[in-house]
Formats: C-alpha cells, structure tokens, sequence
C-alpha cells in the first residue's frame, strides 16, 4: 500500500485554478461564520485576509461564478428553513412512492452487506481497489474504486493517512493499490462538467440499513436541502432521526451521496465530517 502524494499534472483547463482557489474560499467562509450574524463587507473580508478586494473578488468569479453578494450571504436559519419547506412536497412524494418514480444522479450498482459470512467470502475473493490523492475544488480529496464503481471519496490533506486507515477497516480483505491515473480519471468525472457523465456507479459497503439511508439520500435533488427528520421520515423510520444522522455521518462517498444536503430541523446547517466550511462551500455553490 505504497502512497504516491504528487497530483498527477494532468487535467481539464481551469481544473488547477479552481483547487488552488478552494483555500483562500475556506479561509473567506471561516471569517464570514465566526462573524456571525454580523455580515462583512468585501473589504473587511479582504483585510482580514490580507489581500486586496479585487483579487478576493475574482476569486469568487472563478471558483463558483458568484458575485461577492452572493458569497457574503451566509445561509442563515430563515434561508434554511425556506429551503426545507420547499423540499417538503419532494420528499412526501418519495415517502410514498418507496422512492420508485425519484431517478437518482448516480446509481448504487454494487452493494455489499457487512456480515460475517460475506466477510469471509471477500477473504477468498478479494476485492481490488484503486485510489489516489487528487486536488478538487474542495480541496485535496482521496477517491477509492472497484472493478464496480466509487466505494470512497472523503476530503483529507495528502498527508492525512486517515482515509487510506478507512478503507483498509471496511474492506480489510480487499487488495489495496495505489492508481493515480485511474483515479484521476474519476476526479474528474465527479467534480467536473466537461467530463462528466449522466450517472456515476457507487459500490458500497454498510450495514442494511446505512444503505438505506445513503440510497435516500442520492434521490434528494440538487439545490434542495432536507432535514435529518425529513429523510427518517422518507425511508420510513420517523422516529429513528438519531440512527439515521449516524449514518449520514458515516457516508463513505461523500459530494456524490449528497450528505451536505441534509441538516437541522431549526434551520442550523449543522456539522459535516469533513468541516462546517467545505459544507457552506457546497451549498454555496448549488444554491446561488
């Protein structure tokens, strides 16, 4: 299991830009949280990164096409909760449709149940996953496959070994190699237009009903948020918000099963695995 840290130089035009940009936008996001309720002017913001509000400004145009009234609005509690109040109709109907008339973005083509016995049969059989590191507009990024599809995207520092540690935990019989050009492949199919497909394959592994949930979860659109409540609700566990906000949690493809969609009930964005700021990022860039 041999890692390779180097972002392969290979990819889309702009693809570089846009990564290099995600972390002054991190920076601009922790600045507008913590100011919180206290909105910052373009120039506050920019003294306070020290750098100049044009080049802050062009740095909103070219990460996400957002003018900085856009970026400066934080997703308060009465924007959240309009949005939550707008998915309510989505998700009743996919209450009771089972979810049978919702198309989801990327399609689940491979499962695998955690069991004993199916352990052991990964153990005769082993599974072979590529992955690599690779730069995103969300920051560095660490993306797993199989012969099947995506079994893991979560967002860490090269440097971060917690990822590659996942990995070999839930799939501890599979056979582990470093591909950077296969992977890189699939970065940019994920997280970039001009090279990306209708529908991407996921094959993931948890417990039934963790599949349940993160099945669920791939059918709430874009640009529509829901509560931890509202999605027990749609897979038909109401009371079972708590078990199911575990498993949003323990997403393994994250972005993709679109987990940053899903928060609080009183219109708080709530925490995210991997940092309020890519969350506020996320939406960010789906809802303006």
């Amino acid at each position: 299991m041999s890692r390779n840290h180097k972002h392969n130089p290979e990819a889309p035009s702009g693809v570089l830009q846009q990564c290099s940009q995600y972390h002054l936008v991190e920076q601009a996001l922790l600045c507008i949280i913590k100011a919180q309720p206290t909105p910052l002017s373009l120039q506050v913001l920019a003294s306070q990164l020290d750098i100049s509000p044009l080049h802050l400004q062009h740095t909103f145009q070219c990460w996400a096409g957002l003018n900085p009234k856009q970026f400066l609005q934080p997703l308060t509690k009465k924007k959240v909760k309009n949005h939550l109040h707008e998915s309510q109709s989505f998700l009743k109907s996919a209450q009771k449709s089972k979810l049978s008339n919702v198309s989801p973005l990327h399609n689940i083509t491979s499962v695998t149940e955690t069991h004993p016995q199916k352990e052991h049969k990964s153990r005769v059989n082993p599974t072979e996953i590529l992955y690599g590191w690779h730069a995103s507009p969300f920051g560095d990024c660490f993306i797993a496959v199989t012969q099947q599809g995506i079994c893991q995207l979560a967002f860490s520092d090269v440097n971060d070994t917690r990822p590659l540690q996942r990995l070999s935990k839930l799939w501890p019989y599979a056979s582990l190699i470093n591909n950077v050009e296969i992977t890189q492949s699939w970065r940019n199919k994920i997280f970039f237009p001009s090279c990306k497909q209708a529908s991407l394959p996921l094959h993931i592994k948890g417990s039934r009903f963790q599949i349940k949930v993160w099945e669920t979860l791939l059918s709430v659109p874009h640009s529509t948020l829901a509560s931890y409540q509202q999605l027990a609700k749609a897979i038909g566990s109401p009371t079972a918000s708590r078990a199911v906000g575990s498993s949003v949690g323990q997403n393994p493809v994250a972005w993709l099963i679109p987990c940053h969609r899903i928060v609080r009930s009183d219109g708080v964005l709530g925490g995210y695995h991997w940092g309020i700021a890519r969350k506020q990022a996320m939406l960010l860039r789906e809802l303006s």
